[in-house]
């Protein structure tokens, strides 16, 4: 069960389950006891019938009223008026459910028919839980308010509360948090496509009956909008920004913020994964994992979904560190950053002289490696620089490897900038 951050809001809710509860049992024993003549002695059997039946009405109704709450105390936790708002209309479509169950239907029939009207509501909370928070989003509000435990409200990681495939949790926790990475990853266009997946939601709500609710707002959101495919970049390049801060402290501390900033901008995601190559991955992406996730009932740590995940991660991986703006933008600014830590002024006098003499009547300018880089060694060095990156990122170097591979690739650095010392004297563009 959520825990519910506000305690006397728990303490009223358990109160009023309590008073409902002894509602239910009084409700039945009168409708047992009312107006007992003769005529309805001898319809005792089908007096009972009528009576058991409104009672697993009021059964049904409260279970399903608990439920919603408790799904989403935390959720609402900073404004529980709302949450009765929403509850108010997610019972009324209830009791009209449970109104079109036919009195004269056996009792197990209506017990069966009483539990798809549960379902039913489940589904119908699901979508209007989601379509709240959507319009949260779109005013520039937190799905999540401040005052909730984000420890359960925020569902992206709270396999531990939810089921295989709970849509619920997949929707209002997960794809709310991706939709959140879309809004900041392209606003004008995530604004226009969340409107319409506002107005897709209220079509469905408008429903008497929901069927197939997954796989029919997934085809549409990958059909009827960029929202899928965006979505899908936006969490690529959320990922991506998390596997750069997993790189050892001492690596990722010579990343400049301003070269972390750029390699991840939008417009660097959009090059990579609009071409063929990169629009194949999204895709992959999307049917390996994301569909059988919202449809198909997995969970994100099933086995095959973890092997898809880690299958589309190396493609991901592979496909940033061949392009130029990300590979070899991260290669140069890391190696730009190690020359000017590395190879201060007083080592360059024994080191490469001809670079110190240029250095020194510059006033202390530094090597830069944009030049360096032009000869073999230069080539070299980068090229090693972006497949140890690489291999780090995919896993295949343990830190003390890695730190390894660090050592050597500074040698190849000093190499390069030692031989494009040798013409540094008619080059001034070598130092800056």
């Amino acid at each position: 069960m959520p825990k519910v951050a506000d305690q006397k809001l728990a303490k009223e809710r358990l109160l009023k389950q309590k008073k409902a509860g002894t509602a239910i049992v009084k409700a039945f024993e009168a409708c047992i006891d009312a107006n007992l003549t003769e005529k309805h002695l001898r319809e005792a059997d089908q007096r009972t019938d009528l009576c058991t039946k409104r009672s697993i009405d009021d059964i049904a109704r409260f279970v399903a009223s608990t439920e919603f709450e408790e799904r989403v105390a935390d959720l609402y936790s900073g404004n529980p008026g709302r949450m009765m708002e929403l509850e108010r209309v997610l019972i009324t479509a209830f009791d009209a459910c449970l109104a079109g169950i036919a009195e004269k239907a056996s009792l197990d029939d209506y017990i069966l028919g009483a539990k798809t009207c549960g379902d039913q509501l489940t589904e119908r909370a699901t979508l209007v839980v989601f379509k709240d928070q959507i319009e949260r989003l779109l005013k520039g509000l937190d799905p999540v308010p401040a005052t909730a435990d984000r420890g359960t409200a925020n569902c992206a990681t709270c396999g531990e509360n939810a089921a295989p495939g709970d849509l619920f949790q997949d929707l209002t926790g997960s794809m709310t948090e991706i939709l959140k990475e879309y809004l900041d990853y392209d606003s004008g266009r995530a604004r226009d496509d969340l409107k319409r997946l506002v107005a897709k939601l209220e079509e469905l709500l408008n429903r008497p009956k929901l069927t197939n609710v997954r796989q029919e707002l997934l085809e549409w959101l990958g059909k009827e909008t960029e929202v899928l495919r965006q979505l899908v970049k936006a969490y690529v390049r959320n990922l991506t920004i998390q596997e750069l801060n997993s790189l050892p402290y001492e690596f990722a501390e010579i990343i400049p913020p301003n070269l972390r900033n750029a390699i991840t901008e939008k417009a660097v995601f959009d090059s990579v994964f609009d071409t063929d190559g990169g629009k194949t991955i999204i895709q992959g992406i999307t049917d390996e994992v994301i569909r059988p996730v919202l449809i198909g009932n997995k969970d994100m740590n099933a086995p095959e979904i973890a092997a898809a995940t880690a299958r589309k991660r190396k493609d991901v991986i592979n496909k940033l560190m061949n392009f130029p703006g990300f590979g070899g933008a991260l290669a140069l600014g890391i190696i730009q950053a190690n020359i000017d830590s590395e190879l201060p002024l007083k080592r360059l006098k024994k080191n490469f002289p001809r670079a110190y003499t240029w250095l020194a009547r510059k006033g202390g300018y530094k090597i830069r490696w944009e030049e360096a880089r032009k000869s073999d060694e230069g080539r070299i060095a980068e090229s090693h620089m972006i497949e140890m990156i690489r291999r780090k990122l995919l896993g295949e170097f343990s830190d003390k490897e890695f730190e390894a591979q660090m050592i050597e690739a500074r040698v190849k650095v000093e190499a390069a900038v030692k031989a494009r010392s040798a013409a540094v004297r008619r080059d001034s563009s070598f130092v800056r």
